[in-house]
């Protein structure tokens, strides 16, 4: 089989098992639609035909989850110019809508909110439209991107739903039972753990069982390198070092940048899982294996990965240490980034000596480009620590910098940071809230 074929095989494994889950549950669990707008520029508001479901994105995985189908999201950011009419022109085009409708729980992800921001950097999401699919565990299992038009998306969203749809698991619990009775069959573990997958249980000592099964030479063979693909979208199992031991070939049959963003998916869903678990362990392997993946731009996903996990177990100090590295050697400019990073120091650490950081990271913030959100955290922020007059004085710049972008056609609500002003002056530093 050429090479550059083996995602079909992929595909077809999956296909194996379809015999109608979809039909039986579609009409259990029906969303209610809320409705998206988008403004292209220079145009009236866009309303969409998808039902996008609102929320944040564990909660809209746990419908997708409910509804025994994947999750459908688009991402939007103020980032990227093309957005809005990309999205206008797919989300109303006939094809694209009823594909999303009957087949997967859809939502618009804003990744400007800051919840996002991990997600944003390691997946380096936000310049162009991109469409990410999640399964009901919440794994990241599909990045789509660079498409020209609503063709290119609904050939995509197919290939992904011939791998995922229409899940057989009928004989699943018996399956399991055998399997804890001992049944280390290579054909039966091979079947199990597709079925496992499909069906949303935990399958990675199935997957490593399998592979005790096979031989060097059998990891070579298509059928066994479609499992490698398929499997390896975490590190927790085996199937993500075979996938980099054979790196060559998969970047022959994907293209190298599809098989690096194959590993930065397998690594951000097993960090998500290490802060669930609290696993400094797998925590470490998800590392291990991206220092391995040689990826481009690998300080910068490094960068997200680790502080997403010190974030994920509130290790501040580890949180701070990774970040004012990596903004001094990296040299970074991004005044939102400096803004994010800053938040989240103020709205978790109480220590005044910890919180310089913050100060650190604000400062840089507006001697590169002073706006009102950033004026006005840090004068939040210099209450916090107690330094009234500082407080004062960059909320009084915030207000100022708000009139001005006003009368130039924006619409920033300033009221908050006069409300500041007044509780500053009535009470001053005490009992300062995040």
């Amino acid at each position: 089989m050429n090479k550059t074929l083996y995602l079909l095989v992929s595909l077809l494994c999956f296909a194996t098992f379809c015999v109608g889950m979809i039909a039986k549950t579609a009409d259990s669990a029906k969303a209610t639609p809320t409705p998206a707008q988008a403004t292209p520029p220079g145009g009236a508001p866009c309303t969409y035909k998808v039902n996008f479901q609102s929320g944040k994105l564990s909660d809209v995985v746990r419908s997708a989850q409910n509804s025994h189908k994947l999750l459908f999201a688009a991402t939007d950011s103020r980032r990227c110019g093309s957005c809005d009419v990309f999205a206008c022109d797919v989300f109303n085009n006939p094809e694209v809508v009823n594909l999303l409708n009957d087949n997967f729980v859809n939502m618009n992800l804003n990744l400007d909110e800051e919840e996002y921001f991990h997600l944003r950097g390691s997946q380096e999401l936000g310049a162009h439209p991109a469409f990410l699919v999640f399964n009901g565990n919440g794994y990241l299992i599909d990045k789509i991107s660079d498409l020209k038009d609503a063709k290119q998306l609904v050939a995509q969203a197919k290939e992904v739903l011939k791998r995922y749809s229409n899940i057989d698991i009928v004989n699943l619990k018996s399956d399991r039972d055998k399997y804890t009775m001992g049944e280390r069959d290579p054909d039966f573990l091979y079947n199990l753990a597709f079925k496992m997958k499909c069906a949303g249980y935990y399958y990675n000592t199935v997957v490593s069982d399998y592979f005790k099964t096979q031989t060097v030479a059998q990891l070579q063979l298509d059928k066994n390198r479609a499992f490698i693909y398929e499997f390896s979208d975490n590190v927790e199992n085996a199937a993500i070092n075979h996938f980099l031991l054979d790196l060559n070939y998969f970047k022959s049959g994907l293209g190298s940048e599809r098989a690096n963003e194959h590993v930065k998916m397998a690594v951000r869903n097993s960090i998500a899982a290490a802060i669930t678990e609290r696993d400094q362990y797998l925590f470490s392997k998800a590392i291990e294996i991206s220092e391995k993946a040689y990826l481009p731009n690998a300080e910068s996903f490094m960068y997200y990965i680790q502080s997403e996990y010190y974030e994920g177990i509130r290790d501040w100090d580890n949180f701070a240490s990774i970040t004012t590295k990596y903004v001094q050697d990296y040299r970074i400019t991004d005044p939102e980034f400096l803004n994010t990073v800053a938040l989240k120091y103020f709205l978790f650490v109480t220590e005044s000596r910890k919180l310089k950081n913050a100060e650190e990271w604000l400062l840089k913030s507006i001697s590169i480009e002073s706006e009102f959100d950033n004026n006005f955290l840090l004068a939040r922020l210099y209450r916090k620590m107690g330094e009234c007059k500082k407080a004062r004085d960059y909320a009084i710049n915030a207000i100022e910098i708000a009139q001005i972008r006003n009368t130039q056609g924006s619409n920033i609500d300033h009221n908050e940071a006069g409300r500041f002003l007044d509780n500053l002056a009535n009470i001053g530093c005490r009992d300062p809230q995040p």
